[in-house]
C-alpha cells in the first residue's frame, strides 16, 4: 500500500474494513488528474463504511446540487431584468391619470434616493463582474428617476435639484456602461468608484435631511458636508479603515436602496390619501425582482447585494403593502395570498441553498457577519 522504488508514481490505497471478513480488504484504484493539476495522495486511507464513505457521498452528491444552483441563479438575475424592466410602468401610468396635485403627493426623496442607490449599486456590480445585475440596477434607475420626473412636471420638486441630480445620474449610469463595453480604463473606473463613493455619501444624509424639510439651504448644505468628509477620508484614509472603503460604496448605495420605500411608508401612514396614488403594480414587479436577486445574492454570499435585495423584498414591497391595506386599497385576501407566496418562497430559497453548501439555517447568514 505505500510507495516503493519500483513504482515512481505510486497509486493511492483505500483501506475500506467489512464488517463480515476478519481482515481489511485492500483496494488499489487510480485517481483521475483533475484539470487543476491537484496533487494526488499517496498512502492509504482507512474509510469506514458507515461514516467516512456517507460523507464521501454526501460531498459527491451535493456538488452537482450546488453547480445546478449557480447556473438557476445566474438565469434569476437574468429574468429579474424583465421585472425590473417594467416596475415603475404601473406607476407611470396611473400618474398619467392622476391629477397635478395627486402626483405631487409621492415622494420625490425617496424615488430619488432608489435612483442614485441603483446607480451606485451599478458601479459596484461593474466592479464585481457581475454584469447580469449591473443591468438590473441601471434600469431600476433609469424607471425610478423617470418618475421623478413626472413628479417635477407636477411641480412638487424644485427645479435646480432635478436638473443637478438629473447630471449625476446621466453620468452615473453612462460610466458603468462604457466599462462593460471595454471603452472605459480599469484604472479609470477606480478612480470614478472612489468618486461614488463621495457621491454615495453626499446622496444619503441629502436624501434624509430632504424627508424632513424642504430648505434647498438646509439639504444641499448637509449633502455638501457629506461629500466634503467622504472625499477627505477616501484621499487620506486611515489605515485602520483602508479596507472597508473598498466596499463603502457598495454599502452607501444600500443604504441608499434601503431608505428608499421609507419616505412613501411614513406618508402612507401619515396620510391615508397618499397611498391611493401608490401603484400595486410596483409592488408585484419589485417583489419579483428583488426576490430572483435575493437567491444569487444569497448564493455568492455577498452581503451588500443580499442586505439590499431582501430590504427591498420585505419593507420595499411587503411593509409598503401592508401600510396601503391599512389605508384600505388593498384587501385582507390580497394581503394574505401576496404573504403566505413570499414567505413560501424565502423557505423554498432557504432550503435548496441550504442543502447545496451543505449548511445550516444559522450558517448560511454568518457571511453577514463578516461583512466588512
Amino acid at each position: 500500500a505505500y510507495p516503493t522504488a519500483s513504482h515512481p508514481t505510486p497509486l493511492p490505497t483505500f483501506e475500506v474494513s467489512t464488517s463480515t471478513a476478519h481482515s481489511p480488504t485492500t483496494i488499489a484504484c487510480m485517481a483521475s488528474e483533475r484539470a487543476q493539476d491537484v496533487e494526488a495522495p499517496t498512502g492509504s486511507f482507512d474509510v469506514g463504511t458507515q461514516g467516512g464513505a456517507r460523507d464521501v457521498s454526501l460531498l459527491g452528491a451535493r456538488k452537482p446540487l450546488k453547480d445546478r444552483l449557480d447556473k438557476l441563479t445566474t438565469l434569476a438575475v437574468n429574468l429579474a431584468t424583465f421585472a425590473y424592466l417594467p416596475l415603475q410602468v404601473p406607476q407611470i401610468i396611473k400618474n398619467f391619470g392622476s391629477t397635478p396635485a395627486q402626483v405631487r403627493l409621492l415622494s420625490w426623496q425617496g424615488l430619488t434616493a432608489g435612483a442614485l442607490g441603483n446607480l451606485l449599486l451599478a458601479t459596484y456590480f461593474a466592479g464585481q463582474g457581475e454584469w447580469a445585475a449591473v443591468r438590473v440596477q441601471i434600469i431600476g434607475s433609469a424607471t425610478n428617476f423617470a418618475v421623478v420626473f413626472q413628479i417635477f412636471l407636477a411641480g412638487g420638486m424644485d427645479a435646480p435639484i432635478f436638473w443637478g441630480l438629473l447630471a449625476v445620474i446621466v453620468v452615473g449610469l453612462l460610466i458603468p456602461s462604457l466599462k462593460g463595453v471595454g471603452l472605459f480604463s480599469d484604472s479609470a473606473f477606480a478612480t470614478w468608484s472612489e468618486c461614488s463613493t463621495v457621491l454615495g455619501a453626499a446622496s444619503l444624509l441629502f436624501s434624509v435631511t430632504a424627508t424632513f424639510t424642504q430648505d434647498e439651504r438646509v439639504t444641499l448644505g448637509v449633502g455638501a458636508v457629506g461629500a466634503v468628509v467622504m472625499a477627505a477620508l477616501v484621499a487620506r484614509p486611515p489605515a485602520a479603515l483602508r479596507s472597508f472603503l473598498a466596499t463603502l460604496s457598495g454599502w452607501l448605495a444600500t443604504l441608499l436602496f434601503m431608505f428608499f420605500p421609507c419616505p412613501q411608508i411614513l406618508e402612507n401612514l401619515k396620510d391615508p390619501l397618499s397611498a391611493h396614488s401608490f401603484s400595486m403594480g410596483f409592488v408585484i414587479l419589485g417583489t419579483l425582482g428583488n426576490g430572483l436577486c435575493m437567491s444569487r445574492a444569497l448564493f455568492t454570499k455577498d452581503a451588500v447585494w443580499f442586505t439590499g435585495a431582501s430590504w427591498g423584498t420585505i419593507v420595499g414591497a411587503w411593509v409598503t403593502t401592508i401600510t396601503v391595506y391599512l389605508a384600505g386599497y388593498v384587501s385582507f385576501a390580497v394581503l394574505i395570498a401576496y404573504s403566505v407566496g413570499l414567505y413560501l418562497y424565502f423557505a423554498a430559497l432557504l432550503f435548496f441553498n441550504g442543502r447545496a453548501h451543505g449548511e445550516s439555517l444559522l450558517q448560511q447568514f454568518a457571511f453577514l457577519t463578516k461583512a466588512r
